[in-house]
């Protein structure tokens, strides 16, 4: 829903037999009989992640390719044959052995791109919300999207690169270019790669009354999720004026901090807001305003 794809598709990945799965590579890309260490693979059958290669490498490109170049030694992650000219972003199953290489691990996690240790990375190293109403693999694409940002930042952090509420920048050499930050020819650059350098973190502030429109195109049909605990700060982002949570912060409690239950204040006196027993988005969801839960 609200323009992104919610979570009931699975990513695609090339198939390929499972009957070597786990024997590892040596250095000259044969198979092994020490079982792999999986980074930023799925165990089912050791295809990369969707963040495993979301990242720009922090040394140039072509340092990464002289580092771990994906030529010859470069072996699939089960052990199976070595795949000479290929990287990583066209053969999922592919990476330099030397990115295992515990020796390495400072410079591999530099070249995060070329190895696919992007998952590994400060920006990627925390996890998605279990509890996502967004498939965080499908939207990976909204990750930067003004639109969007917020949101996949509060529900697929490890996804995006949002790790920290997403304040890192996204290329090396930013602190290099910090003239460029008020330039308004660079601005979007600068936004999407340098935020950290530039100051530009930081979530979308609550719309404005006179600026205040719906993002989503059906808000009026999902109208009844504005109170829902689960999609509230979706409903939020994406269907302000609907749910009617425009303007400052003392129009926004006093629109949304009401009781949705009549019966409220004889559960107040029966315990319902001290009660260990409900959960406080439950007692939020009903009587928000008798809990003082605004």
């Amino acid at each position: 829903m609200f323009k992104l794809v919610l979570f009931f598709c699975c990513a695609v990945f090339v198939q390929q037999s499972l009957a070597n799965v786990g024997l590892c590579p040596d250095a000259k890309g044969n198979a092994t009989n020490a079982v792999c260490q999986l980074a930023c693979q799925f165990p089912n059958n050791g295809s990369f992640t969707p963040n495993a290669l979301a990242c720009n490498n922090q040394l140039p490109d072509a340092t990464c390719t002289l580092l771990f170049p994906c030529s010859g030694n470069c072996s699939t992650v089960n052990g199976s044959l070595a795949i000479a000219s290929m990287t990583p972003d066209k053969q999922p199953y592919v990476r330099n052995v030397a990115c295992n290489d515990p020796a390495a691990q400072t410079q591999a996690l530099q070249c995060a791109k070329q190895c696919a240790l992007c998952c590994q990375t400060a920006a990627y190293n925390c996890v998605d919300d279990p509890r996502s109403p967004i498939n965080c693999g499908a939207n990976i694409g909204n990750c930067r999207n003004p639109s969007f940002q917020s949101i996949m930042t509060q529900y697929c952090p490890a996804t995006c690169g949002l790790c920290g509420g997403g304040c890192t920048d996204a290329i090396a050499g930013c602190s290099g270019l910090t003239a460029l930050c008020n330039d308004i020819s660079w601005s979007t650059y600068m936004k999407t790669n340098c935020a950290s350098t530039c100051g530009t973190c930081g979530g979308s502030p609550t719309p404005s009354q006179a600026s205040c429109n719906d993002v989503a195109s059906n808000c009026a049909a999902n109208v009844a999720l504005c109170s829902n605990s689960v999609y509230y700060s979706l409903m939020t982002q994406q269907c302000p004026r609907t749910c009617g949570r425009c303007g400052s912060s003392s129009s926004y409690v006093a629109t949304t901090c009401v009781d949705s239950n009549p019966s409220c204040s004889t559960w107040v006196r029966n315990g319902f807001c001290s009660s260990n027993f409900y959960t406080t988005a439950q007692k939020r969801q009903y009587c928000a305003s008798s809990c003082s839960l605004c």
